[in-house]
Parts: structure tokens; C-alpha cells; sequence
């Protein structure tokens, strides 16, 4: 059981405005790498920026997505130093979740198939 301080999330990632069913989810472990998450070295790096918030985080600059609807709903839920961490927000599409949220929650691909590094 990880302790109260450690910084852990469980991940999901599901198809339209909610979080369920979910095609996806992964286990991130940042204070002592590991999980189940495929990138949890760039993951943990990101949410360390921003103290475990995953709304805090802020779109990359350069990244244009289609103004096509499909969207996906992500959801985290966890500890990060101590503090409760419940975040769940819609994105219009994938590529706009990617490119506010980097690597957090590329776990699955397209199809919503796991991604294994």
C-alpha cells in the first residue's frame, strides 16, 4: 500500500463526455518510478512541474488539432505528496487532450489498445 506522502494516480481514458466505460487505464508511480504507465519517467516529470495537478497543466504551444468533435474524458485520481488529487475533465478530441496533457495520459493508442514503452 503506497503511504499517505507518495505521489500515485490511477489514470483512465474513455471515449465521449464520460468516464465510463473507460478504454483505458494506468497506474503511475512518481515517487518511486513504475506503474503500469508506458512513459511514467516524462508522466511523473510533467506532473512534478505543476505539484501533481493535472489541471494546472497547459497546452503546448504550436500544436494545431482539427475542429472536429470526438470527444474523450479523462479522469485521475490519487495522491501527490500528501494531497488528495481528483481530476476529471472532457477534451473536444484526442489530439487536444495530447496536446494539453503530453504524456500523462498516452497509455493507450487511437483504438484505446494498452501502449507499452
Amino acid at each position: 500500500m503506497p503511504s499517505r506522502s507518495g505521489k500515485v494516480l490511477v489514470l483512465s481514458l474513455a471515449r465521449g463526455e464520460k468516464p465510463l466505460p473507460a478504454l483505458g487505464h494506468a497506474l503511475l508511480l512518481c515517487d518511486r518510478l513504475g506503474g503500469t504507465h508506458p512513459d511514467a519517467v516524462h508522466a511523473c516529470a510533467l506532473l512534478t512541474d505543476v505539484l501533481g495537478d493535472p489541471g494546472k497543466l497547459r497546452p503546448r504551444p504550436g500544436v494545431a488539432c482539427t475542429l472536429e468533435y470526438d470527444p474523450v474524458t479523462v479522469t485521475a485520481t490519487g495522491v501527490w505528496n500528501g494531497r488528495f488529487i481528483r481530476f476529471e475533465r472532457i477534451y473536444g478530441s484526442l489530439c487536444s487532450m495530447r496536446a494539453a496533457t503530453g504524456p500523462l495520459f498516452a497509455f493507450t493508442d487511437n483504438l484505446g489498445r494498452s501502449v507499452r514503452a
